[in-house]
């Protein structure tokens, strides 16, 4: 009977100690989380702006998304050589999202900065990330994808020099992805002078304008045409640096298909637009803010290929 107390007794205390590391010692856990790289272009004059970046999660709800619990954010090149510090605005819950057979639970975060303070008028990091740490000391490292950042002076000035009377992108499917191929535009002369365009300039570093191929066309063009329907020896992987000039007499208008080459792989599909041009010898600029040729919210087969589950590990 003695022995059978000793064991009852022994097995009772063993119980209470799992009770109380149950309750009372923090367990791990682990959470997955993962983002979708993109490009991020901004073109302004007063050096303040704003990024939303969507980060999914394994977990709705989770310490992750509480600003409360984050202790600085930061925008870096891959080798940490650049460093751009960002304040977190807000985090706002977007939807259910199921990414590779797995529920994963979106959420939006906002974050600005000032460039002014970092006496940068340029910021290119093609290979950008999203670093967050958090009050543990542990650290969310997100590929970001590209960022460009340009500031201009003259940027919002008023120039009614140049109108833009119709603007669309013409959208191909390439290698399974949508992909901007051409900039569908009308520009016309409001002045009594002739001006000359010499240059299209866009604001993002993973595409220009192949000036050589821009082409007057007659005719609307839908959507999706067919890029090689129209101009036959084009190539998105191809960009051309050749000088470019176009007369446009005094308030003549002219329809324009201008063509895109990409420097990497990354879809473009919003930007800004500068236009340089003479008029009576003088050089100018026109300038178009960010626009959105195409919405995507659909992730293609590829994009999910590539997607990467990250884990970050805790206790409760």
């Amino acid at each position: 009977m003695k022995k059978l107390g000793i064991i009852i007794g022994t097995i009772s205390a063993i119980l209470i100690i799992v009770i109380v590391l149950i309750i009372f010692v923090p367990q791990a856990k682990a959470l997955d989380y993962t983002s979708f790289p993109k490009n991020y272009n901004y073109l302004e004059n007063e050096g303040k702006i704003e990024i939303d970046f969507p980060i999914f999660y394994s977990k709705k709800d989770n310490l992750l998304i509480k600003k409360e619990n984050i202790n600085e954010v930061l925008l870096t090149s891959k080798d940490e050589n650049t460093i751009v510090p960002l304040t977190v605005l807000n985090i706002t819950y977007q939807e259910e999202a199921v990414l590779k057979n797995k529920t994963f639970h979106k959420y939006l975060y906002k974050f600005s900065f000032k460039a002014q303070e970092l006496n940068d008028h340029t910021i290119l990091i093609p290979d950008a990330y999203l670093n967050i740490v958090y009050k543990d000391t542990k650290a969310l490292k997100l590929p970001l994808g590209s960022f460009s950042y340009y500031q201009e002076e003259s940027f919002n000035l008023n120039n009614n020099d140049l109108r833009l009377t119709y603007l669309k992108g013409i959208v191909n499917e390439i290698d399974d992805d949508k992909r901007l191929v051409a900039i569908d535009l009308k520009l016309a002369n409001n002045t009594n002078k002739t001006l000359v365009i010499k240059n299209f300039q866009i604001y993002d570093q993973s595409l220009n304008v192949s000036h050589s191929l821009i082409k007057e066309v007659d005719g609307d063009l839908v959507n999706n045409e067919l890029i090689s329907n129209v101009i036959s020896n084009y190539n998105y992987q191809e960009i051309d640096t050749s000088s470019y000039t176009l007369e446009l007499a005094p308030y003549e208008e002219k329809h324009l298909l201008i063509p895109l080459g990409y420097k990497d792989n990354i879809i473009v599909n919003e930007f800004a637009l500068r236009i340089d041009y003479l008029k009576e010898e003088e050089e100018n600029s026109y300038y178009l803010g960010k626009f959105l040729f195409f919405e995507e919210t659909r992730y293609t087969e590829k994009e999910l290929a590539k997607m990467q589950v990250y884990r970050y590990d805790y206790h409760s």
